[in-house]
């Protein structure tokens, strides 16, 4: 016999179901969108502190009628003592700033730290005088010229604007007298660091060009044009 009184109701759906779904994609939302923003972070801290200094397309004066002529861009730029000093310090104005310098500097140390030991242990005063020699030299091998450096770089960032022109075949830098040319035939060195574009030519002259002096817009034509006249400069063997 059925007994209809003890069937199990239908269950009915509360829409729990629902409200978990809706906070799984609110979840999933919320996670694209904070991607999104630190990937736009990271583009814009990755980009160049572009300082307002507009580019200029020059004509090509020296080609001839028959040839294609190829527009160069002109950039106007003071340069900075602290761009200058990275200049220096990466030319190899002063080998005491490089690798050596920190070798000599932890030998200097090391020898003063045990010289200084000793002191106290055997209350040697020769022990003493050579300590005090070794933080003497650890200051000669640093300081000295790293204080030297950064008055050149005072002096050659002297606050004139450099006018630079760059073409598909050669850099010229000033105008009028002094102005001299780069040739980008691939003899000279490029290298990229801190914010500069830095240009060493066979005769060991140097052209910074900060990439805040750069136009957005034209960045990656004169980056372009630079890699494709110099050779990459080559890891220093240690």
């Amino acid at each position: 016999m059925d007994d209809y009184g003890s069937s199990k109701p239908i269950p009915q759906s509360d829409g729990q179901e629902e409200r978990k779904l809706e906070q799984e994609i609110a979840k999933v939302l919320r996670e694209a969108e904070q991607a999104k923003e630190e990937e736009l972070a990271r583009e814009e801290e990755e980009s160049p502190d572009w300082d307002g200094s507009e580019a200029e397309f020059v004509p090509d004066e020296d080609a001839e009628i028959y040839e294609e002529i190829n527009p160069g861009i002109g950039l106007n730029y003071v340069l900075r003592p602290q761009e200058v000093y990275e200049c220096l310090k990466r030319g190899g104005v002063s080998k005491t700033t490089g690798v050596r310098a920190k070798v000599e500097c932890a030998v200097l140390g090391l020898a003063a730290v045990g010289c200084g030991a000793a002191y106290f242990m055997y209350w040697d005063y020769n022990s003493l005088i050579l300590a005090v020699i070794c933080l003497l030299l650890i200051g000669v091998v640093c300081l000295v010229p790293y204080f030297g450096m950064k008055r050149q770089a005072g002096r050659i960032a002297n606050g004139k604007e450099l006018h630079v022109e760059i073409y598909p075949d050669q850099i010229q830098v000033g105008r009028g007298q002094g102005e001299w040319e780069i040739p980008l035939d691939g003899t000279s060195i490029l290298e990229e660091y801190e914010e500069l574009m830095v240009l060493t030519t066979p005769e060991k002259r140097m052209l910074c060009i900060p990439l805040r002096s750069v136009e957005p817009n034209v960045l990656a034509d004169v980056q372009a044009m630079l890699l494709a006249g110099t050779q990459p400069q080559e890891e220093p063997v240690l």
